[in-house]
C-alpha cells in the first residue's frame, strides 16, 4: 500500500434480482437487479463518504454502481476480477435442470467436485487475491466496491481466516455492506472488519 494512513474499503452486494433466484446457479449469467431495490440501495449511499467507486462488470452490479456514482459525481471503475464465480455448464440453470446425481455429488463435496467448464474454488480464490491487491493499491483512501455474494464470502474467508465449512454458516443478503479498515504495517496490511450494515431491502 502506498499510503501510511488507514484505508477504508466498503464492499456491498448488489440489490436483489428481478427474478426469484431460488435454486439458480447465478454466476456470470446476466440477470437484471430489481429496479426499485436498486434505487433504494443507491439512495442509501447519498450520505456515505467515499472518493472512488469500483464495480464488477456484471449488469446487476454496474446498474447500482452507476446510480451511486451519479449521486457523487464520480466515474465507475470496472474491475473484472470482482465478478461472481463462473459456474460453467451449470451457470444460469435451476437445480431441477441438473442431473440429480451430479447435483448431490456437488452438495456432498462442494469444494472438490468439478462442475464441467466451471471455475474451481481455488481458481476463484486466486482471482480474488488479485482483486484484493488491486483494491489495497488503489490510490483512494475511502473506496466503495460493488460486487457479489460469492465474492464477499471468499474475501471474508481470506481476510478473517475462516474454514471452507464456515462459508456456508453466515448469510449475506442483497445490499449488505461490509466495512473494512486496512492499516499498513512493516510486513503486510492489517485488516479489520469494523461493521456489517444490513440493507433491509
Amino acid at each position: 500500500m502506498k499510503s501510511l494512513q488507514p484505508k477504508r474499503i466498503q464492499l456491498v452486494r448488489h440489490a436483489k434480482l428481478a427474478v426469484d433466484p431460488s435454486g439458480l446457479f447465478v454466476g456470470r449469467t446476466e440477470l437484471k437487479a430489481c429496479p426499485t431495490s436498486t434505487q433504494q440501495l443507491a439512495t442509501s449511499f447519498q450520505n456515505t463518504e467515499f472518493d472512488a467507486l469500483v464495480s464488477s462488470p456484471l449488469q446487476r452490479c454496474q446498474t447500482l454502481a452507476e446510480q451511486v456514482a451519479a449521486y457523487k459525481g464520480l466515474k465507475v471503475e470496472t474491475l473484472d476480477s470482482l465478478q461472481e464465480r463462473d459456474w460453467g455448464s451449470w451457470d444460469g440453470l435451476n437445480t431441477a435442470e441438473i442431473n440429480p446425481q451430479d447435483l448431490q455429488a456437488y452438495y456432498d463435496d462442494p469444494f472438490n467436485y468439478s462442475i464441467p467448464q466451471a471455475e474451481s474454488w481455488n481458481e476463484m480464490r486466486e482471482r480474488l487475491n488479485q482483486a484484493w491487491c488491486s483494491l489495497l493499491n488503489h490510490p483512494a483512501q475511502n473506496l466503495l466496491c460493488v460486487t457479489h455474494g460469492g465474492v464477499l464470502r471468499l474475501l471474508m474467508q481470506q481476510i478473517l481466516g475462516l474454514s471452507d465449512h464456515a462459508l456456508f454458516q453466515f448469510k449475506l443478503d442483497y445490499g449488505v455492506q461490509l466495512v473494512l479498515e486496512v492499516t499498513p504495517t512493516p510486513t503486510q496490511p492489517f485488516v479489520q472488519l469494523i461493521e456489517i450494515r444490513p440493507a433491509n431491502l
